[in-house]
Order: C-alpha cells, then sequence, then structure tokens
C-alpha cells in the first residue's frame, strides 16, 4: 500500500479562493477528504478530491497534490485505469508544480513509485499496454533528462513496458523500447537485457517449431553483442540445440566441442560440476546421432568417471545402451541398463521404468520373448500409470502375439484402454495401436471359435 496521504491530512491551505470558486468552498473540500483520508474512507475521499481537481478549481495552489493523491486513491480502490487517466491529465503539472513541492516536499519522488505501481496494476493486455507506451511518448516530450524525478520516472515507466511486452512475448517491441531508452540492466540477473530477451525470444522460437529463426536469432547474438564469458557459453550451448532441432548435428556438435574446449570461465567449479557435463552428454547424443558410435563410447564412458556426481548420470548409459544396440550387442546394452534400474536415485523413477522397459526390447529384437515379456512384466507391475508402463503392456502384448497367445495379447491391450483414454497425449499412438490390435485379434478369435463349432 502506498503510504503518501498522510501528508495530505497535515497540509495547511495558504491559498485565496480562485475568482470562480469561494476559498470555503475549497477549505470545507479539503477537510472532508483529509477526515476520509485519515479514516481510511478513500471512496469519500475521492468526492472531495475530484472537486478540488475539476475544471473550475485547476488553479487552485491545492490542485496539483490533490490530484496526485486523487489516483493514489483509485489505486488504493482498484481502480487502477481511472488512476492512469488522472496521471495521464496531470503528470506535467505536478512535474511543473513549485507549489505543489512546496505543500508536499518529497510529491516529485513520490509520482514516479505511483505511476509505476499504477501501470503495474494495469491488466495484463494488449491495450494496456498501448497505454503504459502512450503514457511514456507523453513523458519523453515532457520531461528533461537532467531532472532527476523526470529521468527516473520515464526510466521505471520504460521498464515496467518492457516486462509487459516480455509478458506478451512482444520480443522485438521490448528491444526497440530497450534501445530508444537506453534502458540499463540493473543488475547481473535482470531479464530487462537485450541478452535475456533475445535468448527468450530464441526459445520462444523453438517451443513454436520456428527452429531457423531462432538459429539466426542466437547467432546474432554471439556475433552482435558484446558477451561475458558465461553469457558466451549460454548462448553457444542454446544454439546448439537449436542446429540440432534445426537437423544440424553437425553443426549443433561443432558449437559444444567449443564450449567443450573452453578454459576462459567465470566460475570453474560450478561448471565442472554441471555445465561440462550437461555439454558431454548432449556431445554424446550428436556422435550418436551422426553414427559416431565408438567417440561416443569414449566420450561416455569418460565422462561417467570424471562426473561421478552428475545429476542426470543415468543419461549416459542410455546413450551407451544405445550405442551397444545400434551395433547389436545387446548383452552390453543390457549391462548399462541395468545400472539405470539399479540407481538409487532412480528407483520407482521414469527413468528406471524406461530402463526396464528398453531391457525388454533388447529382448523382443532378439525374438526372445518369454524373456522379453519377463522384462515388460517388471514395468508392469509397478501399478504406476506412466506412458512406459502402457508401452510395456503394448509390447508384451506383441510377445504373447508372436507367441501365438492372442488371447493373452487382447487382454494387454484392453488394459491399456481401460487405464488410459485418448486424452492421454503422451500414449496417443501406444493408445491407438492397442485400440487397432485388439480389434483385429478379437475379430480373428471369433472368426476361430465360429469355425471349430462346425
Amino acid at each position: 500500500m502506498l503510504v503518501y496521504l498522510w501528508a495530505f491530512s497535515t497540509i495547511l491551505l495558504p491559498f485565496a479562493g480562485s475568482p470562480s470558486t469561494k476559498s470555503g468552498d475549497l477549505r470545507q473540500a479539503y477537510a472532508n477528504a483529509s477526515s476520509a483520508i485519515a479514516a481510511g474512507e478513500y471512496e469519500l475521499a475521492i468526492e472531495s478530491l475530484r472537486f478540488l481537481t475539476s475544471e473550475e478549481n485547476s488553479v487552485s495552489p491545492i490542485a496539483e497534490v490533490a490530484a496526485f493523491h486523487l489516483s493514489e486513491c483509485y489505486l488504493l480502490t482498484n481502480q487502477p485505469q481511472l488512476a492512469m487517466e488522472i496521471l495521464n491529465e496531470w503528470t506535467q503539472k505536478i512535474l511543473g508544480s513549485p507549489q505543489a513541492v512546496t505543500i508536499q516536499p518529497d510529491i516529485r519522488r513520490q509520482l514516479v513509485e505511483l505511476a509505476t505501481k499504477t501501470c503495474r496494476a494495469l491488466d495484463m493486455t494488449q491495450d494496456s499496454t498501448v497505454e503504459v507506451a502512450q503514457y511514456l511518448d507523453m513523458l519523453t516530450k515532457l520531461t528533461n533528462d537532467e531532472d532527476d524525478a523526470s529521468s527516473s520516472l520515464k526510466h521505471e515507466i520504460a521498464r515496467e513496458l518492457i516486462r509487459r511486452q516480455l509478458r506478451l512475448e512482444k520480443f522485438g517491441e521490448a528491444l526497440e523500447v530497450i534501445e530508444r531508452y537506453s534502458v540499463e540492466p540493473t543488475s547481473d540477473n535482470d531479464s530487462l537485457d537485450r541478452f535475456q530477451i533475445m535468448l527468450a525470444w530464441a526459445h520462444h522460437d523453438m517451443q513454436h517449431n520456428r527452429t531457423q529463426a531462432a538459429v539466426e536469432r542466437l547467432t546474432q547474438v554471439l556475433e552482435g553483442i558484446a558477451l561475458t564469458n558465461d553469457q558466451t557459453i549460454a548462448a553457444r550451448f542454446a544454439l546448439s540445440e537449436a542446429l540440432a532441432a534445426n537437423k544440424q548435428p553437425r553443426d549443433a556438435l561443432q558449437q559444444l566441442n567449443q564450449l567443450a574446449s573452453t578454459t576462459d570461465i567465470d566460475d570453474p567449479n560450478r561448471i565442472k560440476a554441471t555445465w561440462r557435463a550437461s555439454v558431454d552428454l548432449r556431445r554424446a547424443e550428436l556422435l550418436f546421432r551422426t553414427r559416431r558410435l565408438n567417440e561416443a563410447v569414449v566420450l561416455l564412458e569418460q565422462s561417467k568417471l570424471e562426473y561421478p556426481d552428475f545429476i542426470r548420470r543415468e543419461e549416459f548409459d542410455f546413450i551407451l545402451a544405445r550405442c551397444a544396440i545400434a551395433e547389436a550387442d545387446f548383452d552390453k546394452a543390457r549391462e548399462h541398463l541395468q545400472v539405470v534400474v539399479d540407481c538409487p536415485s532412480c528407483l520407482d523413477e521414469e527413468s528406471a521404468r524406461k530402463a526396464q522397459w528398453m531391457i525388454g526390447e533388447t529382448y523382443f529384437l532378439q525374438r526372445k520373448y518369454q524373456l522379453a515379456v519377463d522384462a515388460y512384466e517388471q514395468v508392469i507391475s509397478g501399478g504406476q500409470q506412466s506412458e512406459w508402463r502402457a508401452r510395456a503392456l503394448l509390447q508384451a502384448g506383441k510377445c504373447h502375439e508372436c507367441m501365438g497367445q492372442m488371447a493373452i495379447a487382447v487382454d494387454k491391450y484392453l488394459i491399456i484402454l481401460r487405464d488410459w483414454s485418448t486424452l492421454d497425449k503422451e500414449i496417443k499412438t501406444t493408445y491407438e495401436e492397442a485400440s487397432e490390435r485388439s480389434k483385429i485379434l478379437q475379430t480373428q478369435l471369433t472368426t476361430s471359435k465360429t469355425i471349430r463349432r462346425r
């Protein structure tokens, strides 16, 4: 809550009435507003303050101070739109009024906070954002940058406008405001920074499958902005992700190789514990994608030894298993997957279920259907409604089909149809395949029974 209303109740009125208004009327309006403010009855105060700021009284010495508190009362009664209207009309007069400063010495600084809070209280809509932009344009035309309060007011409203534009995903417009008003970040973690905005813009592009745009934007960041070491690392890592998503795995790997050779790091211990391990993991994934399996295995085995406390350590074994499967070394693949299953931190988590499911897949690829079923059943028996349980049911059903156990296979498919629905997006393909296979098998079983009766 704002705290300037108390000042209004202590103001003495050293003024005579305007030509059109009796001094006594103004004094009475002031007294009414003062009493209402002291009692916290802001709606009543608004009535008197509106009278004090009306057109016929706008030339009175108290008018600018009354306008300030009228806007404040509107804000305190959850009417930020009306508060904004008052600020649009009176900001210039408040800033230029020596009388207002005499009556309320800190009013210019207080106006900065009031206007900022009013802008923040407006609904987060495009129309309200346009209002904030228009208010900022008005300040630009009126204020003198050499004046501390005026400059501070313009700077804070510019920052609020940028925040709104980012919330509305208007990244380009936010950057234009930064350039036009020379908005500088107030700290290293300030999101109102050209680098942070470009990074967020690229991430937004990635979320909407505009991978080429993300690549171009991140390339622009690396080539066109002076970055710290940590910023360069973050931008290069993001570029590698964008390149990989844009089906340029070799270019993505090149970016990661540059990161892996980086020695000029602001915080080596932090980077070694987290970043380098993540970089090695992504390098290994891209080496796998480009069929450089031996290089991937060497890197992964080395990274497992170098980063034993890496929080995603099981991912190393997942890729090692995929490399082994690609080489048809299923025993080696199962060794790596068992490491994940037996990992205490992965127990009963998605990683462990995924690894157990993959063990079943290795047996399925070898046509060892009973062993595959045994592996899938360990996922199924867990009971959790995870996508891996649904997948295990589907694959177990296929194994029973291959072993000629059609009725059992149908039972597996029907569990999927019973326990999940078409609304479960993560298993949509699994659900549809189970539905199709169950229909085919049920038709075959019905036909077979009919034939036997004949």
